[in-house]
C-alpha cells in the first residue's frame, strides 16, 4: 500500500506542475485528490495497513497541495500557486522513495504521529511559500520583474542551508561543513570503548570553504534583481525570466558542486580535534592522558551519506526549482500592463492565514507527540521556545502586514509580509533540524 500512496503523491505533484495548461475544474480535482490522499494515508498508518517511512512521507508530500485554493479563477495566479507547491510535493516524494532503502522499523502509532505533525508543518510551509510566490505576481510596481516576496523566500532557503551546515562542525575554522560517516555510522573523534573517554565525542566534518560566499552572492542576486524591478514602470517579463533563470542555474550548480565535494571527502587533520578534545576533557575534570588516546572511530571507507546531505538537497533543490519555475512563468507572460494587485493580495493573505493556522497546529501536535512519547507536555528546549517565538512573529505579521491603503512604506511592507512569514517558517524548520526535533517540539 505504501507504493500506492507514493504513486498518488507523485501524480499529484506532476499534475500541479501542469496546472497552467489546465482549466479550473481540473485544478479543483487535483486539490480534492490530494486531500483524499492525505486522509487515506493517515488512515492506513493508523490501522497498520502501511507502516514505513514511504507511506508517512508520501502523506506529508500530498499535504503541500491540499492548501492551494482550487477556486482561483485567473489562470496565471492559479498556475503560479500550484507550481509553487509542486516542488515541495515532489521533493517529499523523492525523499520517501530514498528513505525506503533504509529499512526503518517503527510501531504504527509512531508513524501516525510523525505523519500527522509533519503534515501540518508541510501545509504551513506550502501555504506561506505559495503566498510569497503570488502576492505581487500582478503588482504593477514590480514591472514584471522578480517578486520581492519570492526573493525573500529564496534567501531564507539559502540561509537555512547555510545555518545547518555552519553548525555541523565542532572545531573552529570549518564554517560550512559536511558530516562524515563510515560503515559504523557517523565518524567521531573519541576514545572508543572507554566509558570515561566517550564523554567527549566530536563529529568529524569536512569543510566546504567557498559555499558561504557563493550562497550569499546568490541571495544578493535574487534580492537585488527583485529590488531593481520595483522601480521599473514598464513591464519586462523577459528581463525577469533571465534574472530568475540565472539565479536558479547558479543554485543548482552549487548543489552539484557540493555533492561532488562530498563524494571526494577524506578524514580531516587531527590537530584541531586534539586541541578541542583536551579543552573539553579539562573542563570535565578528566585527565589529559585520556585525551591522548582519542582518535577517529572509523570502520570501512569514509563518505558523506546522502541522508546527511538532505538539508542541502532539499533546501538548494527547492530554491533552485522555485527560481526556474518563476523564470518559466515570466517567460510565458506576454508583455502587457499588469492589472491591480488586489486579487493576488487577497489570495496571498488567505494563504498566509492558512500558514499561520497550520503552524500553530504543528506546535500543538508537537506537544501531543512529546506528551505521548515522553510523558510530559514539553521540556522547555531551545527549539521549542524558538518555534513559539516564530509563530508569534508570524501571527503579528499576519495581523499588521496588510493594509487596504496607506503610504509607500505600508504598501511595500504589504507586499513583503507573506515573504517574511515564509522565511520565518523556513528558519523554524532549519533550527528544528539543528536541535534534532520536529518543528515546534
Amino acid at each position: 500500500m505504501s507504493y500506492v500512496l507514493l504513486a498518488l503523491a507523485a501524480l499529484v505533484g506532476l499534475a500541479s506542475l501542469a496546472t497552467p495548461f489546465l482549466n479550473q475544474p481540473v485544478a479543483r480535482a487535483i486539490v480534492v485528490v490530494a486531500r483524499l490522499g492525505v486522509v487515506a494515508g493517515l488512515a492506513m498508518l493508523f490501522f497498520g495497513l502501511a507502516n514505513d517511512a514511504m507511506a508517512a512521507l508520501s502523506t506529508v508530500a500530498m499535504a503541500a497541495v491540499t492548501v492551494v485554493p482550487g477556486s482561483i479563477h485567473r489562470q496565471s495566479l492559479r498556475g503560479a500557486a500550484f507550481m509553487s507547491a509542486a516542488p515541495l510535493c515532489l521533493a517529499m516524494v523523492g525523499v520517501a522513495w530514498a528513505m525506503s532503502t533504509l529499512n526503518l522499523a517503527s510501531a504504527p502509532v509512531e508513524w501516525v504521529y510523525f505523519a500527522l505533525q509533519w503534515t501540518a508543518v508541510m501545509a504551513a510551509l506550502a501555504s506561506s511559500i505559495t503566498a510569497a510566490s503570488i502576492v505581487d505576481t500582478d503588482h504593477k510596481a514590480s514591472g514584471g520583474g522578480p517578486t520581492l516576496s519570492l526573493a525573500i523566500v529564496i534567501t531564507a532557503l539559502l540561509g537555512g542551508v547555510a545555518l545547518i551546515a555552519n553548525l555541523r562542525a565542532n572545531v573552529a575554522g570549518a564554517p560550512f561543513s559536511l558530516a562524515l560517516s563510515s560503515d559504523a555510522g557517523p565518524v567521531y573523534w573519541t576514545v572508543a570503548g572507554s566509558r570515561i573517554g566517550e564523554q567527549v565525542r566530536l563529529l568529524a566534518t569536512v569543510p566546504v570553504g567557498w559555499a558561504n560566499i557563493v550562497l550569499a552572492a546568490l541571495a544578493a542576486v535574487a534580492l537585488a534583481g527583485a529590488g531593481a524591478s520595483l522601480g521599473s514602470r514598464r513591464p519586462n517579463p523577459r528581463r525577469a525570466a533571465m534574472v530568475w533563470a540565472a539565479c536558479g542555474v547558479g543554485i543548482m550548480a552549487t548543489l552539484v558542486t557540493i555533492a561532488q565535494t562530498a563524494s571526494r571527502a577524506v578524514l580531516p587533520q587531527t590537530q584541531a580535534y586534539q586541541d578541542l578534545a583536551r579543552q573539553l576533557y579539562r573542563a570535565k575534570g578528566l585527565p589529559d592522558e585520556i585525551a591522548a588516546r582519542a582518535a577517529f572511530v572509523v570502520e570501512g571507507p569514509v563518505a558523506v551519506r546522502w541522508i546527511d546531505l538532505l538539508p542541502e538537497i532539499l533546501g538548494l533543490g527547492l530554491a533552485g526549482a522555485l527560481c526556474l519555475i518563476a523564470a518559466a512563468r515570466f517567460a510565458l507572460t506576454p508583455a502587457r500592463p499588469a492589472p491591480p494587485a488586489l486579487v493576488s493580495a487577497f489570495y496571498a493573505r488567505d494563504l498566509s492565514l492558512r500558514a499561520v493556522a497550520f503552524g500553530w497546529s504543528a506546535w500543538f501536535l508537537a506537544m501531543l507527540v512529546h506528551w505521548r512519547g515522553y510523558g510530559t507536555m514539553g521540556i522547555a528546549s531551545p527549539g521549542e521556545w524558538i518555534s513559539l517565538g516564530i509563530l508569534l512573529a508570524c501571527s503579528g505579521l499576519l495581523m499588521f502586514g496588510w493594509r487596504p491603503s496607506g503610504n509607500r512604506v505600508e504598501s511595500f511592507f504589504g507586499t513583503t509580509a507573506s515573504g517574511l512569514i515564509a522565511a520565518l517558517f523556513v528558519f523554524g524548520v532549519a533550527l528544528s533540524y539543528v536541535f534534532g526535533v520536529s518543528f515546534g517540539q
